[in-house]
């Protein structure tokens, strides 16, 4: 940063000054990371092609994952939004269909990584210092959600669900972690303390 001895503000600092205020560093990462590609739900063990190989479900329907002006109690895939009409809007594999691949994705997120830092020159010998780091990842604390109830009480569809008109399960489409290592996207901080010489 620009303060302290040698800078661009503060350049003739005195020695107590410039141990305050000189020597500071900043750092950051910042990412935004659009989501990655989801396939439909598997259909109701139809079993259209394959015997042991699942074919995912067609919409028939116009999808939206652009939410609602009100908020639901569990995060959902599909913002809560005309939750029947979209459990309705998908139907089985006809023999020999595999279904659509990768036609929805999962939400986009960003991500902030900082670090700072500040460095003492040592008054008694040239070229010691003395450095402490803070560093801080996903400084926002930012969750993103991961995994989508897929399970046959989820959003596995049954058979012909617009036909019957059949209402959705109440954990369907529903979020069930979210990303990161093992589940876990919390922010992080560690410290560190180092003496060049």
């Amino acid at each position: 940063m620009p303060f302290g001895r040698g800078q661009a503000f503060l350049a003739n600092a005195g020695g107590a000054l410039d141990a305050i205020i000189g020597g500071w560093q900043l750092s950051g990462i910042f990412r935004w990371n659009t989501g990655y590609p989801y396939l439909t739900p598997y259909d109701d063990a139809r079993w259209a092609t394959n015997w042991e190989v699942q074919s995912a479900v067609t919409p028939i329907i116009p999808m939206s994952m652009n939410g609602c002006p009100t908020k639901t109690p569990t995060p959902n895939y599909f913002a809560g939004c005309n939750l029947t009409a979209i459990y309705q809007g998908f139907r089985n594999a006809y023999p020999g269909e595999t279904g659509p691949r990768n036609i929805f994705r999962m939400p986009g997120y960003v991500n902030l990584d900082m670090g700072l830092g500040k460095t003492w020159k040592m008054p008694y010998k040239e070229g010691h210092e003395l450095q402490f780091r803070w560093e801080v990842f996903n400084v926002t604390n930012t969750q993103r959600f991961n995994n989508v109830n897929t399970a046959r009480d989820g959003w596995g569809i049954v058979l012909d669900p617009k036909l019957n008109n059949s209402s959705p399960p109440p954990t369907w489409a529903n979020f069930t972690s979210v990303q990161g290592r093992n589940g876990e996207a919390f922010r992080v901080m560690q410290f560190g303390l180092r003496y060049t010489f």
